[in-house]
């Protein structure tokens, strides 16, 4: 029993190749958001990281209680007892 080739039609054959071309690059798009949102939780950790110093520093020189502006930089001194 011979097996007979078919093959798509040239319609068929664009429509397949194109949407196959689509699925790849939408692929290649989401690999790159993946890779760019770990780029940023990571540059996002490091700040967190540096405003637990700088807030650590800040606290020792105005108290633990304190708030700043960061509009205008005054900083208004707690209102509660120290305990």
């Amino acid at each position: 029993m011979s097996k007979k080739t078919l093959k798509l039609t040239k319609k068929e054959l664009e429509e397949i190749t194109a949407l196959n071309k689509t699925f790849l690059e939408t692929k290649v798009k989401l690999a790159d958001v993946v890779y760019s949102q770990k780029t940023l939780l990571d540059q996002l950790d490091a700040i967190k990281s540096k405003f637990v110093v700088v807030e650590q520093k800040l606290i020792e020189k105005y108290g633990d209680n304190s708030t700043i502006n960061l509009s205008d930089g005054t900083v208004t001194p707690s209102t509660e007892p120290e305990k």
